[in-house]
């Protein structure tokens, strides 16, 4: 595949995920909330692979890189939310809570080295 045929899919996934989303806040009567955190997470990463495909500018680029990351970050949390909820395992509120601030915490760091290995490929 060329690079241009590559951005045509990143367009269409990305387009496709923020539709799926859409549609089941607007029409799912019964909303599950890791689900829809889920369909979320997948649609930021999915525009944040699109941005990041179409970038012109490294400013840009890194831009989308921190959105495409965002929803890395806490895709696999929610996954994990879901199965936890279809197991129907028993959890504190807290251990949600630390969970999601260690996902934050990751984010952070990945977003500071997104930064970092940025600057080095500008030396």
């Amino acid at each position: 595949m060329k690079t241009g045929d590559l951005t045509i899919v990143y367009g269409a996934v990305a387009v496709l995920s923020v539709l799926l989303l859409a549609a089941y806040f607007l029409w799912e009567k019964k909303r599950e909330r890791n689900f829809l955190f889920l369909l979320g997470c997948v649609s930021a990463a999915n525009v944040g692979y699109f941005l990041l495909a179409v970038a012109g500018s490294l400013a840009f680029a890194k831009a989308a890189n921190v959105i495409s990351y965002f929803g890395s970050a806490y895709a696999v949390l929610a996954m994990m939310f879901i199965i936890a909820d279809v197991c129907r395992m028993e959890r504190s509120p807290r251990l949600r809570y630390a969970l999601i601030g260690i996902s934050t915490a990751a984010f952070l760091l990945a977003k500071k080295k997104i930064a970092v290995i940025y600057q080095k490929a500008l030396v």
